[in-house]
């Protein structure tokens, strides 16, 4: 009778354990943008020039996560402005400020952020104090390579205090948590859950035997 109470009741810790750890979906990929042709690189927001890479929300929920591409591994940064775009244009609105988490190998930089957005939405990317280069795809004048939005900057050299169009088009991926996503186990948690229940009611059976 110990060893099913042990049982069960090591069933139940361990599947209320590994819930929380499974219990969050991974955010969905919404819009992706990757180089393909004439590459070149494009320094970041820091110093006198400011860089924003505008894509229009598919997924509606929470805007989780936002990842660039650079041609290092050892870019750092202080963080990521979500702007505020007008006609398509990023405006200098902050919506949110995402945080730098890492660089990986490949030299792809991920942010985390935490912003509510709807289908239809569009909105500006500026990594900032970044000490390396986004890999960019140069357009065609008037052409930008990525229909869903476009490369802008602001150069204050030139007395800019507004964005304008690079037409051009910077690697990255946003990626979105779907509304209700960080509220639904997963089957696994529920399966580990329910049989630490199962086996704690059959224990009591057995005792009042």
């Amino acid at each position: 009778m110990r060893s099913i109470k042990r049982h069960a009741a090591a069933g139940i810790v361990l599947g209320l354990g590994l819930a929380p750890m499974s219990v969050w979906a991974n955010p969905v990929l919404d819009q992706e943008y990757t180089p393909t042709s004439n590459i070149q690189d494009a320094g970041f927001s820091n110093g006198p020039i400011r860089r924003a890479e505008t894509f229009t929300v598919g997924l509606a929920g929470t805007l989780a996560e936002i990842q660039v591409d650079t041609n290092s591994a050892t870019s750092t940064f202080s963080g990521v402005n979500i702007l505020s775009t007008s006609g398509g244009t990023p405006t200098t609105t902050v919506l949110d400020l995402g945080t730098f988490d890492s660089t990986n190998a490949s030299g792809v930089a991920t942010f985390t952020v935490s912003l509510p957005v709807t289908v239809g939405e569009v909105l500006g990317i500026e990594p900032i104090g970044g000490n390396s280069y986004w890999l960019q795809n140069a357009g065609i004048y008037p052409n930008s390579p990525y229909a869903g939005g476009g490369s802008f900057l602001i150069d204050t050299i030139f007395g800019q205090d507004s964005f304008e169009p690079e037409y051009a088009a910077n690697g990255f991926a946003t990626y979105v948590d779907p509304p209700g996503s960080s509220s639904v186990p997963e089957p696994m948690s529920l399966a580990m859950l329910a049989s630490g229940v199962i086996g704690l009611t059959f224990a009591r059976r057995r005792a009042k035997e």
